[in-house]
Protein backbone atom coordinates (compact mmCIF):
# COMPACT_ATOMS: atom_id res chain seq x y z
CA UNK A 1 0.00 0.00 0.00
CA UNK A 2 1.18 3.10 -1.04
CA UNK A 3 1.92 6.05 1.97
CA UNK A 4 -0.30 8.42 0.58
CA UNK A 5 -3.27 5.84 0.69
CA UNK A 6 -2.01 4.52 4.46
CA UNK A 7 -2.13 8.27 6.03
CA UNK A 8 -5.37 9.06 4.29
CA UNK A 9 -6.89 5.83 5.72
CA UNK A 10 -5.71 6.45 8.73
CA UNK A 11 -6.69 9.80 9.03
CA UNK A 12 -10.49 8.77 7.46
CA UNK A 13 -10.64 5.16 10.48
CA UNK A 14 -8.13 5.72 13.17
CA UNK A 15 -9.82 8.66 15.53
CA UNK A 16 -9.77 7.20 18.83
CA UNK A 17 -12.45 9.86 20.61
CA UNK A 18 -15.56 11.13 18.68
CA UNK A 19 -14.59 15.18 18.48
CA UNK A 20 -16.52 17.65 16.33
CA UNK A 21 -14.29 16.70 12.57
CA UNK A 22 -15.08 13.67 13.09
CA UNK A 23 -18.51 14.17 13.08
CA UNK A 24 -18.70 16.62 10.45
CA UNK A 25 -16.50 13.07 8.43
CA UNK A 26 -19.84 10.98 9.66
CA UNK A 27 -22.10 13.73 8.58
CA UNK A 28 -20.00 14.42 5.07
CA UNK A 29 -20.43 10.31 4.51
CA UNK A 30 -24.36 10.08 5.03
CA UNK A 31 -25.25 13.21 2.94
CA UNK A 32 -23.25 11.71 0.20
CA UNK A 33 -25.14 8.53 0.61
CA UNK A 34 -28.62 9.79 1.22
CA UNK A 35 -27.61 12.05 -1.97
CA UNK A 36 -26.67 8.77 -4.30
CA UNK A 37 -29.64 6.68 -2.51
CA UNK A 38 -32.01 9.41 -3.77
CA UNK A 39 -30.58 9.75 -6.94
CA UNK A 40 -30.58 6.23 -7.60
CA UNK A 41 -34.55 6.04 -6.63
CA UNK A 42 -35.47 8.76 -8.42
CA UNK A 43 -33.48 8.04 -11.74
CA UNK A 44 -35.08 4.20 -11.39
CA UNK A 45 -38.52 6.05 -10.63
CA UNK A 46 -38.20 8.11 -14.21
CA UNK A 47 -37.14 5.13 -15.86
CA UNK A 48 -40.13 2.86 -14.55
CA UNK A 49 -42.57 5.32 -15.73
CA UNK A 50 -40.80 6.27 -18.78
CA UNK A 51 -40.90 2.33 -19.64
CA UNK A 52 -44.84 2.56 -19.00
CA UNK A 53 -45.41 5.44 -21.00
CA UNK A 54 -43.49 3.79 -24.01
CA UNK A 55 -45.34 0.88 -23.85
CA UNK A 56 -48.90 2.33 -23.74
CA UNK A 57 -47.80 5.25 -26.13
CA UNK A 58 -46.07 3.09 -28.41
CA UNK A 59 -48.61 -0.18 -28.69
CA UNK A 60 -50.13 0.93 -31.73
CA UNK A 61 -47.16 2.29 -33.83
CA UNK A 62 -44.99 1.12 -36.05
CA UNK A 63 -41.20 0.58 -35.32
CA UNK A 64 -40.42 3.11 -38.21
CA UNK A 65 -43.38 5.24 -40.64
CA UNK A 66 -42.30 6.81 -43.35
CA UNK A 67 -43.80 9.94 -44.58
CA UNK A 68 -44.27 10.83 -48.42
CA UNK A 69 -43.52 14.54 -48.52
CA UNK A 70 -44.27 14.49 -52.35
CA UNK A 71 -47.13 11.53 -52.88
CA UNK A 72 -46.01 10.50 -55.95
CA UNK A 73 -46.73 6.63 -57.67
CA UNK A 74 -42.91 7.02 -57.82
CA UNK A 75 -42.04 7.36 -54.58
CA UNK A 76 -44.60 4.26 -53.71
CA UNK A 77 -43.03 1.67 -55.61
CA UNK A 78 -39.83 2.70 -54.81
CA UNK A 79 -40.26 2.04 -51.30
CA UNK A 80 -42.10 -1.18 -51.56
CA UNK A 81 -39.26 -2.62 -53.43
CA UNK A 82 -37.03 -1.16 -50.64
CA UNK A 83 -38.96 -2.95 -48.08
CA UNK A 84 -39.44 -6.15 -49.98
CA UNK A 85 -35.83 -6.80 -50.20
CA UNK A 86 -34.84 -5.99 -46.42
CA UNK A 87 -34.19 -9.32 -44.82
CA UNK A 88 -34.47 -6.92 -41.27
CA UNK A 89 -38.41 -6.09 -42.25
CA UNK A 90 -40.87 -8.50 -40.17
CA UNK A 91 -44.47 -6.81 -41.88
CA UNK A 92 -45.11 -3.50 -43.68
CA UNK A 93 -47.74 -1.69 -45.11
CA UNK A 94 -48.42 1.47 -46.90
CA UNK A 95 -51.22 3.30 -44.82
CA UNK A 96 -53.55 6.50 -44.71
CA UNK A 97 -55.56 8.78 -42.51
CA UNK A 98 -58.01 10.86 -42.29
CA UNK A 99 -60.25 12.48 -39.44
CA UNK A 100 -64.02 11.64 -40.17
CA UNK A 101 -67.80 11.16 -38.40
CA UNK A 102 -68.62 7.75 -37.47
CA UNK A 103 -72.39 6.99 -36.46
CA UNK A 104 -73.70 3.97 -34.53
CA UNK A 105 -77.54 3.42 -33.83
CA UNK A 106 -76.90 5.52 -30.59
CA UNK A 107 -74.47 7.94 -31.23
CA UNK A 108 -71.65 9.70 -33.21
CA UNK A 109 -68.09 10.30 -32.96
CA UNK A 110 -65.06 12.17 -34.78
CA UNK A 111 -62.18 9.33 -35.02
CA UNK A 112 -58.91 9.22 -37.02
CA UNK A 113 -59.48 6.50 -39.33
CA UNK A 114 -56.33 4.82 -40.19
CA UNK A 115 -56.55 2.44 -43.21
CA UNK A 116 -53.76 -0.09 -43.95
CA UNK A 117 -53.32 -3.26 -45.77
CA UNK A 118 -55.88 -6.68 -44.99
CA UNK A 119 -55.31 -8.50 -41.98
CA UNK A 120 -51.75 -6.70 -41.13
CA UNK A 121 -52.96 -5.27 -37.55
CA UNK A 122 -51.23 -8.02 -35.53
CA UNK A 123 -48.70 -8.07 -37.52
CA UNK A 124 -47.63 -4.14 -37.57
CA UNK A 125 -48.25 -3.54 -33.89
CA UNK A 126 -47.37 -5.05 -30.69
CA UNK A 127 -50.18 -7.40 -30.36
CA UNK A 128 -48.63 -8.55 -27.14
CA UNK A 129 -49.57 -5.27 -25.56
CA UNK A 130 -52.81 -4.53 -26.93
CA UNK A 131 -55.65 -6.37 -25.37
CA UNK A 132 -57.73 -7.43 -28.37
CA UNK A 133 -61.80 -8.47 -28.84
CA UNK A 134 -62.34 -10.23 -32.06
CA UNK A 135 -64.86 -11.54 -33.99
CA UNK A 136 -65.24 -14.85 -35.04
CA UNK A 137 -67.17 -14.82 -37.51
CA UNK A 138 -65.36 -15.02 -41.27
CA UNK A 139 -68.55 -12.59 -42.90
CA UNK A 140 -67.20 -10.55 -45.75
CA UNK A 141 -70.15 -9.32 -46.96
CA UNK A 142 -69.93 -5.96 -45.22
CA UNK A 143 -66.24 -4.68 -44.88
CA UNK A 144 -65.05 -4.54 -40.95
CA UNK A 145 -63.81 -2.19 -39.07
CA UNK A 146 -61.54 -1.63 -35.62
CA UNK A 147 -62.33 0.48 -32.61
CA UNK A 148 -60.51 1.32 -29.47
CA UNK A 149 -62.45 0.69 -26.59
CA UNK A 150 -63.12 4.35 -25.53
CA UNK A 151 -64.37 4.98 -28.95
CA UNK A 152 -66.52 2.13 -28.73
CA UNK A 153 -68.13 2.70 -25.68
CA UNK A 154 -69.38 6.47 -26.53
CA UNK A 155 -70.54 4.67 -29.53
CA UNK A 156 -72.24 2.38 -27.69
CA UNK A 157 -71.26 -0.47 -30.46
CA UNK A 158 -70.59 -3.99 -29.51
CA UNK A 159 -68.92 -6.57 -32.04
CA UNK A 160 -70.84 -7.47 -35.00
CA UNK A 161 -72.51 -4.01 -34.59
CA UNK A 162 -72.59 -1.75 -37.40
CA UNK A 163 -71.07 1.79 -38.22
CA UNK A 164 -71.45 4.21 -40.44
CA UNK A 165 -68.22 6.50 -41.61
CA UNK A 166 -68.42 9.36 -43.59
CA UNK A 167 -65.57 11.18 -45.55
CA UNK A 168 -64.67 14.58 -44.45
CA UNK A 169 -63.90 16.05 -48.25
CA UNK A 170 -67.62 14.21 -49.43
CA UNK A 171 -68.78 16.01 -46.48
CA UNK A 172 -67.20 19.39 -47.33
CA UNK A 173 -68.99 19.54 -51.12
CA UNK A 174 -72.34 18.37 -49.63
CA UNK A 175 -72.20 21.15 -47.19
CA UNK A 176 -71.48 23.49 -50.26
CA UNK A 177 -73.60 21.95 -51.93
CA UNK A 178 -71.85 20.35 -54.91
CA UNK A 179 -72.30 16.61 -54.43
CA UNK A 180 -73.99 14.09 -52.05
CA UNK A 181 -72.45 13.28 -48.57
CA UNK A 182 -70.35 9.64 -49.55
CA UNK A 183 -70.26 7.29 -46.68
CA UNK A 184 -70.21 3.74 -46.35
CA UNK A 185 -71.13 1.21 -43.64
CA UNK A 186 -68.70 -1.36 -41.38
CA UNK A 187 -68.99 -4.27 -39.56
CA UNK A 188 -67.56 -4.03 -36.02
CA UNK A 189 -64.53 -6.58 -35.87
CA UNK A 190 -62.71 -5.59 -33.20
CA UNK A 191 -62.57 -4.10 -30.61
CA UNK A 192 -58.89 -2.93 -28.93
CA UNK A 193 -57.80 -1.70 -25.64
CA UNK A 194 -54.01 -0.15 -25.97
CA UNK A 195 -54.41 1.45 -22.90
CA UNK A 196 -53.03 4.48 -24.82
CA UNK A 197 -56.17 6.86 -24.31
CA UNK A 198 -55.70 8.70 -27.04
CA UNK A 199 -55.75 5.91 -29.45
CA UNK A 200 -58.89 4.20 -27.38
CA UNK A 201 -60.61 6.82 -27.71
CA UNK A 202 -60.23 8.19 -31.14
CA UNK A 203 -58.17 5.45 -33.66
CA UNK A 204 -60.50 3.14 -35.83
CA UNK A 205 -58.75 1.23 -38.26
CA UNK A 206 -60.08 -0.72 -41.89
CA UNK A 207 -58.47 -1.87 -44.68
CA UNK A 208 -56.91 -0.03 -47.11
CA UNK A 209 -59.07 -0.80 -50.20
CA UNK A 210 -62.30 0.26 -47.97
CA UNK A 211 -60.60 3.26 -47.20
CA UNK A 212 -60.11 3.89 -51.02
CA UNK A 213 -63.10 2.90 -51.93
CA UNK A 214 -64.84 5.36 -49.59
CA UNK A 215 -62.61 8.65 -50.42
CA UNK A 216 -62.59 7.79 -53.90
CA UNK A 217 -59.77 9.72 -55.73
CA UNK A 218 -59.88 12.80 -53.23
CA UNK A 219 -56.54 10.60 -51.01
CA UNK A 220 -53.03 9.01 -51.79
CA UNK A 221 -51.08 7.04 -49.95
CA UNK A 222 -49.24 8.71 -47.37
CA UNK A 223 -46.35 6.57 -46.60
CA UNK A 224 -45.63 3.31 -45.27
CA UNK A 225 -45.39 1.44 -41.59
CA UNK A 226 -42.79 -1.15 -40.48
CA UNK A 227 -42.18 -3.33 -37.87
CA UNK A 228 -38.39 -5.07 -37.60
CA UNK A 229 -37.73 -8.33 -36.80
CA UNK A 230 -34.95 -6.93 -34.36
CA UNK A 231 -35.72 -3.75 -32.26
CA UNK A 232 -32.22 -2.93 -31.98
CA UNK A 233 -32.06 -2.42 -35.51
CA UNK A 234 -33.99 0.64 -35.73
CA UNK A 235 -31.48 3.34 -35.83
CA UNK A 236 -29.86 1.48 -38.84
CA UNK A 237 -32.52 0.92 -41.27
CA UNK A 238 -33.59 4.53 -40.09
CA UNK A 239 -30.46 5.60 -41.00
CA UNK A 240 -30.50 3.73 -44.32
CA UNK A 241 -34.26 4.71 -45.75
CA UNK A 242 -33.61 8.48 -44.59
CA UNK A 243 -29.92 8.34 -47.47
CA UNK A 244 -31.92 6.59 -49.82
CA UNK A 245 -35.09 9.22 -49.79
CA UNK A 246 -32.88 11.82 -48.87
CA UNK A 247 -35.95 15.12 -49.13
CA UNK A 248 -38.41 13.28 -50.87
CA UNK A 249 -39.49 11.61 -47.05
CA UNK A 250 -39.38 12.31 -43.55
CA UNK A 251 -38.64 8.40 -41.66
CA UNK A 252 -39.84 8.29 -38.14
CA UNK A 253 -39.29 6.09 -35.40
CA UNK A 254 -41.76 5.13 -33.13
CA UNK A 255 -40.37 7.83 -30.23
CA UNK A 256 -40.08 10.75 -32.59
CA UNK A 257 -43.93 10.05 -33.62
CA UNK A 258 -44.42 11.10 -30.15
CA UNK A 259 -41.42 13.62 -29.81
CA UNK A 260 -42.71 16.46 -27.46
CA UNK A 261 -44.05 13.83 -24.91
CA UNK A 262 -40.35 12.04 -24.55
CA UNK A 263 -38.32 15.42 -24.78
CA UNK A 264 -40.46 16.53 -21.91
CA UNK A 265 -39.78 13.25 -20.14
CA UNK A 266 -35.81 13.76 -20.72
CA UNK A 267 -35.71 17.14 -19.46
CA UNK A 268 -37.43 16.32 -16.56
CA UNK A 269 -35.21 13.21 -15.72
CA UNK A 270 -32.43 15.43 -16.14
CA UNK A 271 -33.64 18.39 -14.13
CA UNK A 272 -34.44 15.69 -11.01
CA UNK A 273 -30.86 14.77 -11.51
CA UNK A 274 -29.03 17.89 -11.17
CA UNK A 275 -31.09 19.24 -8.27
CA UNK A 276 -30.68 16.05 -6.43
CA UNK A 277 -27.06 16.25 -6.77
CA UNK A 278 -26.94 19.33 -5.21
CA UNK A 279 -27.22 16.82 -1.95
CA UNK A 280 -24.68 15.10 -2.31
CA UNK A 281 -22.52 19.07 -3.29
CA UNK A 282 -23.64 19.80 0.07
CA UNK A 283 -22.50 17.00 1.64
CA UNK A 284 -19.29 17.65 -0.43
CA UNK A 285 -19.05 21.25 1.47
CA UNK A 286 -18.69 19.15 4.39
CA UNK A 287 -15.92 17.40 3.45
CA UNK A 288 -13.98 20.76 2.54
CA UNK A 289 -14.85 22.18 6.09
CA UNK A 290 -13.28 18.38 7.46
CA UNK A 291 -10.35 17.96 5.63
CA UNK A 292 -9.93 21.85 6.35
CA UNK A 293 -10.01 21.76 10.26
CA UNK A 294 -7.97 17.87 9.57
CA UNK A 295 -5.12 20.03 7.91
CA UNK A 296 -5.33 22.69 10.95
CA UNK A 297 -5.41 19.87 13.61
CA UNK A 298 -2.49 17.81 11.69
CA UNK A 299 -0.40 20.45 11.38
CA UNK A 300 2.81 19.61 13.10
CA UNK A 301 1.67 15.70 11.43
CA UNK A 302 2.57 17.43 8.33
CA UNK A 303 5.51 19.40 9.13
CA UNK A 304 7.43 16.37 10.52
CA UNK A 305 6.54 14.76 7.26
CA UNK A 306 7.96 17.53 5.93
CA UNK A 307 10.88 17.13 7.67
CA UNK A 308 11.40 13.52 6.68
CA UNK A 309 11.20 14.35 2.75
CA UNK A 310 7.64 13.62 1.93
CA UNK A 311 6.94 15.98 -0.87
CA UNK A 312 4.28 18.24 -1.31
CA UNK A 313 2.68 16.43 -4.37
CA UNK A 314 2.37 13.40 -1.74
CA UNK A 315 1.06 15.52 0.95
CA UNK A 316 -1.94 16.78 -1.40
CA UNK A 317 -2.33 12.85 -2.54
CA UNK A 318 -2.49 12.07 1.06
CA UNK A 319 -5.76 14.51 1.50
CA UNK A 320 -7.32 14.31 -1.98
CA UNK A 321 -7.55 10.80 -1.00
CA UNK A 322 -9.21 10.99 2.21
CA UNK A 323 -11.82 12.79 0.17
CA UNK A 324 -11.79 10.14 -2.11
CA UNK A 325 -12.16 7.38 0.87
CA UNK A 326 -15.37 9.71 2.53
CA UNK A 327 -16.65 10.21 -1.00
CA UNK A 328 -16.30 6.17 -1.72
CA UNK A 329 -17.99 4.84 1.40
CA UNK A 330 -20.57 7.43 1.03
CA UNK A 331 -21.08 6.36 -2.81
CA UNK A 332 -21.30 2.39 -2.00
CA UNK A 333 -23.04 3.03 1.07
CA UNK A 334 -25.66 5.08 -0.92
CA UNK A 335 -25.71 2.74 -4.11
CA UNK A 336 -26.95 -0.15 -1.27
CA UNK A 337 -29.58 1.97 -0.07
CA UNK A 338 -30.74 2.68 -3.39
CA UNK A 339 -31.08 -0.73 -4.29
CA UNK A 340 -32.73 -2.17 -0.87
CA UNK A 341 -35.45 0.66 -1.42
CA UNK A 342 -36.10 -0.25 -5.37
CA UNK A 343 -35.62 -3.92 -3.76
CA UNK A 344 -38.37 -3.40 -1.66
CA UNK A 345 -40.71 -1.34 -4.17
CA UNK A 346 -40.33 -4.11 -6.54
CA UNK A 347 -41.17 -6.93 -4.18
CA UNK A 348 -43.68 -5.57 -1.58
CA UNK A 349 -44.81 -2.56 -3.38
CA UNK A 350 -44.21 -0.11 -0.77
CA UNK A 351 -45.67 2.80 -2.25
CA UNK A 352 -48.76 1.51 -4.03
CA UNK A 353 -51.22 3.49 -6.57
CA UNK A 354 -54.73 2.84 -6.95
CA UNK A 355 -54.90 0.94 -10.71
CA UNK A 356 -58.34 2.40 -11.26
CA UNK A 357 -56.60 5.53 -11.68
CA UNK A 358 -53.52 4.76 -12.96
CA UNK A 359 -53.72 1.83 -14.84
CA UNK A 360 -50.80 0.19 -12.57
CA UNK A 361 -50.63 -0.73 -8.88
CA UNK A 362 -47.56 0.41 -7.49
CA UNK A 363 -45.14 3.01 -8.27
CA UNK A 364 -43.25 1.85 -11.29
CA UNK A 365 -39.21 1.11 -10.94
CA UNK A 366 -36.34 -0.05 -13.47
CA UNK A 367 -33.00 -0.54 -12.66
CA UNK A 368 -30.28 0.61 -14.97
CA UNK A 369 -26.86 0.16 -14.89
CA UNK A 370 -25.87 3.57 -16.33
CA UNK A 371 -27.88 5.46 -13.79
CA UNK A 372 -25.26 3.39 -11.14
CA UNK A 373 -22.21 4.63 -13.24
CA UNK A 374 -23.25 8.00 -13.89
CA UNK A 375 -24.25 8.73 -10.27
CA UNK A 376 -21.19 7.45 -8.94
CA UNK A 377 -18.98 9.50 -10.82
CA UNK A 378 -20.87 12.67 -10.03
CA UNK A 379 -20.59 11.76 -6.27
CA UNK A 380 -16.35 10.97 -6.60
CA UNK A 381 -15.79 13.61 -8.72
CA UNK A 382 -17.15 16.43 -5.90
CA UNK A 383 -16.19 14.49 -3.51
CA UNK A 384 -12.39 15.18 -4.93
CA UNK A 385 -12.87 18.72 -6.03
CA UNK A 386 -14.09 19.24 -2.37
CA UNK A 387 -10.92 17.79 -1.28
CA UNK A 388 -8.94 20.12 -3.10
CA UNK A 389 -8.76 23.06 -1.31
CA UNK A 390 -7.35 21.57 2.00
CA UNK A 391 -5.37 19.43 0.29
CA UNK A 392 -3.70 22.28 -1.59
CA UNK A 393 -3.57 24.29 1.93
CA UNK A 394 -1.48 21.26 3.18
CA UNK A 395 0.78 20.78 0.66
CA UNK A 396 1.37 24.63 1.22
CA UNK A 397 1.93 24.28 5.22
CA UNK A 398 5.12 25.62 6.71
CA UNK A 399 7.58 23.67 7.85
CA UNK A 400 8.60 25.95 10.39
CA UNK A 401 5.19 27.25 11.71
CA UNK A 402 3.94 23.36 12.20
CA UNK A 403 6.97 22.32 14.52
CA UNK A 404 8.25 25.82 16.45
CA UNK A 405 6.34 25.22 19.04
CA UNK A 406 7.21 21.64 19.71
Amino acid sequence: MKLETFIARRYFVSKHKLNFITVISLISTLGIMVGVASLIVVLSVFNGFGNLVESFLTSIDPDIRIDFIQNSNENFAKTNSLLKDNENIKSFSPYINSRVLLESRYAQSVSELKGIEKNKFFELYDSSKIIFYKSKSDDETIPGIYVGIILANELQVNLHDTIKVFAPVSMNSFLSGFSPIRSKTFLVKGIFYSQNNQYDKTLSIIDLNSFLSLFGSSKEIQGFEITLTDKNMVEKIKNIFEDKFQDDAEILDKYEIHNELFSVMKIERWVAYLLLTLIIAVASFNILSSLTMTVLEKKRDISVMKSFGVSEKSLLKIFLNEGAIIGFVGTILGIGLGLFICWLQIEYKIYPLDPMLYKIDSLPLKIQVSDFLIVAFASMFLSILSAMFPALRAAKTNLIDGIKWE
